[in-house]
């Protein structure tokens, strides 16, 4: 689908491109305790939204840190990451590229590029 929309875009001289991200919310629980509280009322890692807040994004190294390193091991690259705007919430930024070549790098299948 992507490649038929890119098409369309050729055709009228244009070129999209994105910078793909990952946005997830980390939670101070085990399995165990998730389930015993039916995916309800989880604590979140930090309990504040601090979207941008470099403070928590220095406090979090130890966690988040460890995930930037497992993509860039699976290849994909990592321009930055920072919190988002709820409580335990983060976003992981991957480079700007052609629209074709976001896609395919924004998922383990793909190289850096």
């Amino acid at each position: 689908m992507l490649s038929r929309v890119l098409e369309h875009y050729d055709r009228i001289g244009l070129e999209p491109r994105l910078a793909p991200e990952y946005e997830f919310v980390v939670f101070r629980e085990t399995e165990q305790s998730a389930l015993e509280k039916g995916y309800r009322n989880l604590q979140p890692l930090s309990p504040q939204a601090m979207a941008y807040g470099s403070l928590r994004a220095t406090i979090d190294t130890h966690l988040i840190g460890h995930i930037v390193d497992a993509l860039r091991a699976m290849r994909i690259s990592v321009e930055a990451w920072n919190p988002e705007g709820g409580p335990g919430q983060y976003e992981i930024n991957l480079p700007h590229a052609s629209a074709l070549e976001a896609a395919d790098h924004s998922s383990s299948s793909g190289g850096t590029p």
